[in-house]
């Protein structure tokens, strides 16, 4: 078995008050707009599973990404957080540790750089993708969930119905993304993945993903994930889907869930 090398975060520890077992719900900070009229119905999308692959089951997938032949994995829960890049047969090559006072959460390459959330901490870490080695760090309001980048700015989610759009160069909040299904606020955004002009976004503790416009905040798509999570009846560390990244050089969709057995490759079924 290849061992993981591993770093610890220990000069970038600072205090913090206790530390919950998991994520509460999230109450938006920024009161809503009136919600406008769409016409558009979401469409539900079809898939085929491609492959599979093992997961590790130690493994509480907060954010998942795939770049340069790797797969870059975020992990949570307080005392075990840490990013691991890893292979496709899920053996860990190296991985960086936080202090114990932090919880893990998204993950996003963008112009080279790995940046990493965390939780309650109000705290993100930047890294080198090809050594691990922590750059910088950085302060935001609020929670942090899920994160993405379209190749200029940065998407963050912190658990409401808001899209944080960041500006890279500051890591300043600069809009804001009001995510409706239909005439609904969908609240409970987590993970993020840019696809081919979309952001696709978990939904905490719904086995769905939605496909989410840019532009406008509109669900234009959703994709049910149920029968990839009846795959883990065996799995006694069972917890929500959770990860999505994307292998923009070959089309490849990649899925998880914490602490789940398995990865899945999955392919979207053509319209008929």
């Amino acid at each position: 078995m290849q061992m993981c090398f591993c770093v610890i975060l220990v000069a970038l520890m600072i205090s913090c008050g206790s530390t919950p077992a998991r994520k509460t719900d999230a109450t938006a900070t920024d009161s809503k707009p009136a919600a406008k009229a769409v016409t558009t119905t979401p469409v539900r999308w079809d898939y085929t599973v491609e492959k599979v692959w093992p997961h590790p089951t130690d493994h509480y997938t907060q954010g998942l990404l795939w770049w340069n032949g790797h797969l870059y994995e975020s992990i949570g829960q307080y005392g075990k957080s840490a990013l691991h890049r890893m292979t496709l047969d899920g053996r860990s090559e190296r991985c960086v540790t936080l202090g114990d006072q932090y919880f893990g959460e998204g993950l996003a390459l963008h112009d080279g750089k790995l940046y990493q959330l965390t939780w309650l901490e109000r705290t993100g870490f930047v890294y080198d993708p090809a050594t691990l080695s922590p750059t910088a760090r950085w302060e935001y309001g609020g929670e942090g969930w899920g994160l993405t980048s379209d190749g200029s700015k940065l998407y963050m989610s912190d658990g409401t119905h808001i899209l944080r759009v960041l500006d890279p160069a500051t890591l300043q909040t600069t809009a804001r993304l009001y995510v409706r299904f239909g005439n609904r606020y969908v609240r409970d955004l987590n993970e993020l993945e840019w696809i081919d002009g979309r952001i696709w976004a978990n939904l905490y503790g719904y086995n769905r993903i939605v496909v989410i416009n840019p532009d406008n905040g509109h669900v234009e798509a959703y994709l049910d994930l149920d029968e990839l999570v009846k795959t883990q009846k065996d799995n006694p560390q069972l917890d929500v889907l959770n990860g999505i990244a994307w292998d923009a050089a070959t089309g490849r969709i990649f899925v998880t869930g914490k602490n789940w057995d398995k990865l899945f490759e999955i392919k979207l079924k053509q319209n008929e």
